[in-house]
């Protein structure tokens, strides 16, 4: 038995693990492990982001931390996903906004490309995902942190669940089509053995 970093047990078995789900204001803990030793930016897909030369082969799978990362970290990613959301707003797609984070380092983010971009489903947490996927070239990324502004919709957090990733920290919740608070909580479904155990789940509240 496990205690993640809240006090909260989580059950080792194959099945039935249940998401650790956490709600505080700017709680959101960044998981990672795996080294970083530079980042430069680059248009991957049409979402910028920052790409990560690591000490770790791509083959390597870090296993998942839930060690916190400090309080000034996180609320420089959060407001990083606040100002691309902006940013999305003024291109006139929806406001969402997405970094994600390994070793403590931004390793990609996105904008929000829906509806004005050209790509039908071009949203935050999956041009992120992607991205960062393509510039490790690695299929998952275990030892990740995903933040963003909003709950990832069930398509995002599908992608999420492919790519592994360890800790979701959101903002808003989606209605009916959230990930998390729907009727199709892809995020903390427990029943896909390739996803392996659902990520934490934090909730977070953007300062005044």
């Amino acid at each position: 038995m496990a205690i993640s970093p809240w006090g909260t047990p989580s059950d080792s078995s194959a099945h039935g693990r249940k998401a650790r789900q956490v709600e505080h204001q700017i709680g959101g803990a960044s998981d990672e492990t795996l080294s970083v030793t530079e980042a430069s930016r680059r248009t991957v897909g049409g979402s910028l982001c920052h790409l990560a030369s690591t000490r770790r082969s791509c083959q390597d799978s870090s296993p998942r931390s839930t060690a916190p990362n400090d309080e000034p970290t996180r609320r420089r990613h959060l407001h990083r996903c606040e100002t691309l959301a902006a940013e999305a707003a003024r291109a006139g797609n929806t406001p969402v906004g997405c970094v994600i984070v390994i070793d403590g380092e931004a390793a990609g983010e996105a904008a929000e490309q829906v509806p004005r971009g050209d790509r039908r489903f071009a949203h935050a947490e999956l041009l992120a995902v992607e991205a960062v996927l393509r510039a490790l070239r690695r299929r998952t990324i275990e030892s990740a942190t995903l933040y963003s502004t909003a709950e990832p919709c069930i398509l995002c957090g599908y992608a999420i669940r492919e790519a592994r990733i360890a800790r979701v920290v959101v903002g808003r919740p989606s209605g009916e089509t959230g990930s998390i608070r729907s009727r199709f909580p892809v995020l903390t479904a427990d029943g896909v053995e390739r996803w392996g155990p659902p990520p934490e789940l934090v909730w977070w509240t953007a300062d005044p």
